[in-house]
Order: C-alpha cells, then structure tokens, then sequence
C-alpha cells in the first residue's frame, strides 16, 4: 500500500484545504446515459457498479448488473454493509494501478467524503478518509470489482499467494 501511495503522490505538496472545481459534462470521465459504455475502463466499470448498488433494491436488472460487474457476488453478501461504509461519500474519478503489478490489471479507486456537485481537484489535497475500491481485470482487459474497504490490499494478496 506505502509503496502505491508514494508512487502516485512522490513530489507532490498536499493542501488541506478542498482543491475542487466544478466539471460540467464534457469534463466528465463518466459514461454519458446514451454513451457508450466500456468494460475495458475500470473507471466506467466502477461507475456502473455504483450506480447498479444504488438501484439494486428498487430494480432486479440493476442488482443483476451489479453481480455481473462483482468479481466473487457470494463475497459481498446483500451488498448492505457496502451501502453503510459508502455513506456520505462519493465516487473520485482517479485510477491508481498497482505498482507492483506490470501488467496494469489491478487498479484502485476510492470514494471520498462527498462533495455537492460534478467536481475534479485542481490541486493535490489531503483527503481526511477514504474507502478504497480494488478492482481487477482478466486477460481480456475486463474489469471486475474484488474488494471495497478502508485499505488498499498488497498484490499478493489480490493474485491469491
């Protein structure tokens, strides 16, 4: 984990004061509703899996999406303790792929205390708390989430050794 923070962020000041902008639309990394929508992209795969999270109790489709887009379903249970640890907070649009893992096929993302409105920073900035998304990818470039949590997990870990 020490070892990605450091990569992402070497030479970097950080400010403690919120660095955002608003974005409208055409800054957005998001799938547009009529755009086209790529599994090849963990960004639009872990948009999709939160948008498919929050509809999954009112729509059957959605809860279908979200275990299409879930790496291990059984792993996540009701997805309700998901839904605890998210609350308040929002989706940052940031890739960040393992260093120690060559083949760029496990990323993370994270979720940040929530912010009123499409925004992207303008600066680096401490974020006081995050959940951490990890997310993987086959040998077709697809990705899955594998796990959400309050850390970034070590590649041996993910890989299974």
């Amino acid at each position: 984990m020490t070892a990605n923070i450091l990569h992402h962020h070497w030479g970097q000041s950080a400010t403690t004061m919120a660095a955002y902008e608003s974005t409208g639309d055409e800054g957005s990394p998001w799938p547009s509703p009529d755009g086209e929508f790529d599994f090849t992209n963990p960004q639009h795969v872990l948009f999709m899996w939160w948008t498919a999270l929050g509809g999954r109790l009112n729509n059957p489709e959605a809860l279908g999406a979200l275990q299409r887009l879930t790496w291990s379903p059984k792993a996540f249970g009701d997805y309700v303790w998901v839904d605890e640890m998210l609350e308040g907070f929002s989706l940052a649009s940031k890739v960040y792929f393992a260093v120690d893992a060559p083949a760029r096929d496990i990323a993370f993302m994270r979720f940040i205390p929530e912010v009123a409105g499409d925004s992207r920073t303008f600066a680096a900035m401490k974020i006081p708390r995050a959940v951490y998304v990890t997310l993987v990818a086959n040998e077709d470039d697809r990705w899955w989430v594998w796990d959400i949590g309050n850390r970034i997990p070590a590649t041996r870990d993910v890989r299974g050794g």
